[in-house]
């Protein structure tokens, strides 16, 4: 593939991880040692066969945190590291925006979560905006309506149906989530502070006839880490070492 089109993943870890910090964890949830192996480890092996399919690895962190991702990453993993100066994010879409203006805008783009473990990553780069879901109990995801594997309409942490965004989501380049991010800034008022996140970007496509995918994987091939007592649960499940911060 030519370098000009090379597809983009970035991983967006330059969160606050709150609810480590309640708890004294002081380590990014990120770099806790899951079974021996960073939190951000096991969600890059999540998405390999995207990167073995030719996908360029991006990763943005905020420069207190830098250190630790690096001792949190294999030595061997061809990645690029952005870092923002802020010490607390204004939300997922807003830290990937800041690192993609910088980019080619032409470029495929996916963007994944660091605290999510799954099984069922698209062998392939799909084509076009896209997202990964799956059944989900719990109330505390995006959710997708989805109708003949059409995305319809997305919400963050509101169920409207049971099937939850599994953090991975794709763009048929960098400039269409770019110009999505500009337009959630534009519409929002002066006041409204909350978190951006990247599920509901969606619906400013779906409005305009933009056909998003939906791709869907069994509940059990989904695995949140992104509070304490899911890292729990997910490393007794699996049988592997709880962090020593969280004992």
């Amino acid at each position: 593939m030519p370098p000009e089109t090379t597809p983009v993943v970035l991983i967006t870890a330059a969160g606050s991880s709150h609810r480590f910090s309640k708890i004294g964890v002081t380590t990014p949830k990120w770099a806790l040692k899951l079974g021996g192996k960073s939190m951000i480890e096991r969600s890059i092996d999540s998405i390999e066969p995207i990167l073995k399919a030719g996908a360029d690895l991006h990763i943005v962190v905020q420069k207190r945190h830098y250190e630790h991702l690096l001792q949190a990453l294999d030595s061997n993993r061809k990645v690029t590291v952005h870092v923002v100066e802020r010490d607390e994010s204004p939300g997922q879409a807003v830290d990937a925006a800041d690192v993609l203006s910088k980019l080619n805008p032409k470029a495929p783009l996916i963007i994944w979560n660091s605290d999510t473990i799954i099984n069922g990553a698209p062998a392939g780069i799909p084509k076009g905006a896209w997202l990964l879901v799956a059944e989900q109990l719990e109330s505390h995801f995006s959710f997708a309506r989805v109708e003949n594997d059409q995305v319809l309409e997305t919400a963050e942490k509101v169920r409207i149906s049971p099937l939850a965004t599994a953090g991975l989501y794709g763009f048929a380049e960098i400039e269409q989530y770019l110009n999505l991010v500009k337009n959630e800034i534009k519409i929002r008022k002066i006041e409204d502070k909350s978190e951006m996140y990247v599920a509901p970007l969606y619906n400013k496509l779906i409005a305009d006839g933009v056909k998003v995918t939906a791709l869907q994987i069994p509940t059990k091939a989904m695995q949140s880490v992104g509070t304490p007592d899911e890292v729990r649960i997910v490393c007794a499940k699996r049988d592997w070492s709880i962090p020593e911060e969280l004992h």
